[in-house]
């Protein structure tokens, strides 16, 4: 997946990638986790995520964790209506890659962003969320 998808890794040896978000910078699953620069996002975080199983299996094209991707994957999941964050992913927390990785996206438990764009890819400024 790595390979294929020219994925990068920083110095630290982590994970850059891309997650699709609302226009106010929440999750769309649950639209309750906002996310700001330098936040950790972690699984487990909302009760229902604690109580759920996680999906680990890669045969199956969605499922639970964290779907982080690359910026053709993100900047096309719900679009028009997105904006897409640049996040790191420490590969331990990397649970699994759906089969069907021309999907491009992998499932993560955690993650930091980093920075916010918008779907045409033009950065946003660092203090965007401030300004909702």
């Amino acid at each position: 997946f790595m390979e294929t998808e020219k994925i990068p890794v920083n110095d630290q040896g982590f994970i850059i990638g891309y997650k699709s978000l609302t226009k106010d910078l929440k999750d769309w699953y649950s639209q309750t986790i906002q996310h700001k620069i330098g936040q950790t996002i972690y699984w487990g975080a909302r009760k229902k995520e604690r109580n759920s199983r996680a999906t680990l299996d890669y045969g199956a094209d969605c499922g639970k964790f964290y779907h982080i991707g690359t910026f053709a994957y993100a900047s096309t999941f719900n679009a028009p209506d997105n904006i897409v964050c640049l996040v790191s992913v420490d590969p331990q927390f990397v649970k699994s890659v759906p089969e069907e990785a021309s999907m491009g996206k992998i499932r993560v438990s955690q993650y930091r962003p980093f920075a916010f764009y918008d779907k045409d890819g033009k950065a946003l400024p660092a203090n965007y969320y401030m300004s909702l």
